[in-house]
């Protein structure tokens, strides 16, 4: 089995990270792949591998509601005024959409995608351009969800 690991972290952890993976390399037979899930650790860190189905599987019974966000998200290429994501939700007031938002990071969190707003890492940010809320979606989690509307 193959696997492409892909890690965002900060440089000063990086080196912490390599050494954690190469100490477990010979674990990787012990790993089973019919779980969703296995986690490693050493020196109090800990790394959680997970299967794309398996990560996948978290967006496959989304509601309509969050279901139609994702695929605007991905329609509009992961950059959206929030107005117009409250408009495609028909909701009354665009900080309605927070809940789905919320909703949304949640279901990220479960499928392995990192998205912590306090430590500056959310799924996506928002800025104000003439006086509208406008949203991008980190790039990592826009391929997420390409990916899920694909399965």
């Amino acid at each position: 089995m193959n696997v492409t690991l892909s890690f965002t972290v900060r440089m000063g952890e990086a080196q912490k990270l390599l050494a954690l993976v190469a100490a477990n390399l010979d674990r990787a037979d012990e790993l089973d792949s019919s779980e969703p899930s296995e986690r490693l650790s050493a020196d109090g860190q800990q790394i959680v591998f997970s299967s794309t189905e398996a990560r996948l599987a978290e967006f496959a019974a989304l509601t309509d509601q969050l279901r139609r966000l994702v695929q605007f998200v991905v329609e509009r290429g992961g950059e959206f005024h929030n107005d117009e994501l409250a408009a495609e939700l028909r909701l009354a007031t665009p900080a309605a959409t927070s809940t789905f938002l919320a909703k949304i990071t949640q279901r990220l969190r479960k499928a392995g995608i990192e998205s912590n707003r306090l430590k500056g890492n959310n799924w996506y940010r928002k800025r104000r351009v003439s006086n509208r809320t406008v949203i991008c979606v980190r790039p990592d989690a826009l391929a997420f969800f390409r990916e899920a509307l694909r399965s």
